[in-house]
């Protein structure tokens, strides 16, 4: 039997019991210590080449079109492409539509 076949079959309250149950070994774990890691590390991906190009994006061509490129599927420029993306849109002025 599959597995996504076999958790269709368990009982909709026994699942929301054992979320419960993952729920309180996460916080017992340290949810504080979690969610710190969390904000370290969206602050260090805003600074990667992709991020600040992202946000170079979404500043000139508005908050809806810059995450539409990313939902496209295309590749997200890197590295020096998307250094030299940024330099273009540092020309270009702000879009605040979106």
């Amino acid at each position: 039997m599959r597995p996504v076949t076999r958790i269709a079959s368990v009982p909709r309250a026994h699942l929301a019991m054992h979320k419960m149950v993952v729920n309180q070994v996460m916080l017992t774990m340290g949810l504080e210590q979690t969610q710190m890691m969390a904000t370290v590390f969206d602050g260090i991906s805003r600074h990667t080449s992709k991020g600040l190009w992202f946000r170079r994006y979404a500043q000139t061509k508005g908050f809806q079109a810059a995450v539409q490129a990313l939902d496209s599927g295309l590749p997200i420029p890197d590295w020096q492409e998307a250094t030299d993306r940024v330099a273009q849109l540092r020309g270009q002025a702000p879009s605040f539509a979106g």
